[in-house]
This record gives C-alpha cells, structure tokens and sequence, in this order.
C-alpha cells in the first residue's frame, strides 16, 4: 500500500555507514526518478549560489533539487544517523540529531513527493522517454529507516536515534529494521506493509 502521502510535513531518518566516499551515495529514492530522493554527493558540483563542496547531503523532491547541507566529513566505516524534515515548508538536515547548516536552491513544490514505494539504498532501475537510467546503488551499509507523516522535533529525533520506533508510532508511516538476515527485501514494521 502507498500511505506516504504526496503533502505536508514528513520526517525521514537513517543510520548510514559509507565504505566508499566516490561517487554519490543514493540513501533512498522514490520509484520514479527524482521523485523523492535523498543522497550524500561525495564530488564537488559547479554553479548556484552556494558552495557545493563534497559531504553535502542533497534532497531532490518532484524532479527539482530541494535543499543541501554545507561540507560535511565522512569517515569511512563509521555509522551515522541522518534525518531530513519538512516542518511547514522549512527543510532541515541533522546529522547525529544535531542541525546542520542547509542551503534552498528551489523550493519547488513538496506536493509533488509522488511515489509509490522507496528504493532503499539506490536509485530507480527505471525508463524515461526511451532512456535506460542506471541502477546507482549505496557502497555501504544502511539501517533502522523510518518515515513520519510529521515533523519531528530534534528531541524526538534524539530520542529515536537511541532507541528507534516501535512501528505503533503515531504518523509513523513506515519502518525498515534491516533485520531479515539475507535477501534484498527489507520488511515495513507498520501496519501499512509499505
């Protein structure tokens, strides 16, 4: 079932551990290309208005690119907890349940956050006019992944980062414990088998 919703707030967390800092590290993507699409550009980009130096983490939403964080370092092997939300319009990165410093290029439209599920750890193996899309995909590790309907305040995101949800969460639309052993199919905690 899709009940993640095309509007409104959200919150989406993630624990990341990189073992290849080249290349971009797609962390999810919705199943149409840049859809809703989150994921940490490890080269330098040219243009805009702001510096768009490598360890940025870069949030694409409805085809238009959203929001970036500064430069941040990333150790190779290190586990990290990554959240994006949306609280009224405003998009905030943290990393570690701290903010980090954002940068708007278009604010596009949220309400166009159409998908129907979430590539977890890569990119959409997908057409566009006639066009083959590689299948792009995280060199590393991923784990305890939930999505709100709701903008979480840092506190909760603290909270979570220490002990995740349950899956009986209010707004809590979906969470992936990366617990099925083997396989590439990871299973929605919730109710809503998303």
């Amino acid at each position: 079932s899709n009940s993640f919703g095309s509007s409104g707030d959200f919150t989406v967390s993630l624990w990341v551990n990189q073992n290849s800092m080249t290349g971009d590290g797609h962390l999810f993507s919705g199943d149409l290309q840049n859809s809703f699409d989150l994921k940490i550009c490890n080269s330098a980009a040219g243009g805009g208005t702001h510096p768009q130096l490598p360890g940025r983490l870069s949030l694409n939403v409805g085809g238009s690119l959203m929001v970036e964080s500064g430069q941040l370092d990333w150790n190779s092997n290190q586990w990290y907890y990554v959240t994006i939300c949306n609280n009224g319009g405003n998009l905030q990165f943290y990393r570690d349940g701290n903010p980090i410093t954002s940068y708007i290029y278009n604010l596009g439209n949220l309400n166009s956050r159409i998908f129907n599920s979430l590539n977890i750890g890569s990119t959409p193996d997908s057409t566009i006019s006639g066009y083959q899309l590689p299948l792009i995909t995280f060199a590393g590790l991923l784990d305890n992944m939930y999505y709100f309907n709701s903008a979480l305040s840092q506190q909760e995101i603290q909270q979570y980062m220490i002990c995740p949800p349950t899956g009986s969460e209010a707004n809590l639309v979906a969470y992936w414990d990366f617990e099925e052993g083997s396989g590439n199919i990871v299973y929605d905690q919730t109710i809503n088998n998303n």
